[in-house]
This record gives structure tokens, sequence and C-alpha cells, in this order.
């Protein structure tokens, strides 16, 4: 479980922007809120926890030339090959790959 923090908000897309701080959800929560609405803050805490170089590394891994973290940029054509390599099992596990294609 996570508790939200003010500092973990990030204005613009999603609703976890309005929650208060000491507000709890799961990790799997923080997911589903990146997925099911561009959450900002969602992804703010989920970039805190896992770190900018190993999401760069998994960038790099899955073969994604064209997105960079640092500018927060991608491009059509790596999240059509990030979620076409998901699909195929490319990149986790197959329970894994369904579920995050399922939000």
């Amino acid at each position: 479980r996570y508790t939200l923090k003010n500092s973990d908000k990030v204005a613009g897309a999603g609703s976890l922007y309005g929650k208060p701080a000491g507000y709890t959800l799961t990790y799997r929560e923080l997911v589903r809120l990146m997925g099911k609405q561009s959450d900002n803050t969602a992804f703010n805490v989920v970039r805190s926890l896992v770190g900018n170089e190993r999401i760069k590394n998994v960038i790099t891994e899955a073969g994604m030339m064209g997105t960079s973290l640092s500018e927060n940029e991608t491009t059509t054509y790596d999240i059509g090959y990030f979620f076409e390599s998901l699909y195929r099992g490319n990149l986790i596990y197959k329970e894994g790959s369904e579920e995050i294609l399922e939000i």
C-alpha cells in the first residue's frame, strides 16, 4: 500500500491529484490509474518508487528508440511496438502482460 503525500501531486490528467494527503491505495491501483486515466500523480509516484535509471533501462531493453523519459516524449511507433511486444509475451510473463493489456 502507498500513502499519498502532497508532494506527490502533479496537476493535469487523472483523479489522484484531488485526493487528500494520507489517502492510501495499492501499487496495482497506481498502475491502473496510470493506464486508465493517464494519471500524472500516479506516474509521479511510480516513477519515484521505480527510479529513472530502471525505467530508462526498460525503455532501452524494449527497443523503444523514439522514447525519452527525460523529455517525457514517445512516438506512436514506440507505443505500438511496446503493446505488440507485450501482447506477444516478449516483455514480461504472460499473466502480467494480460493484466496490463486489460488495463
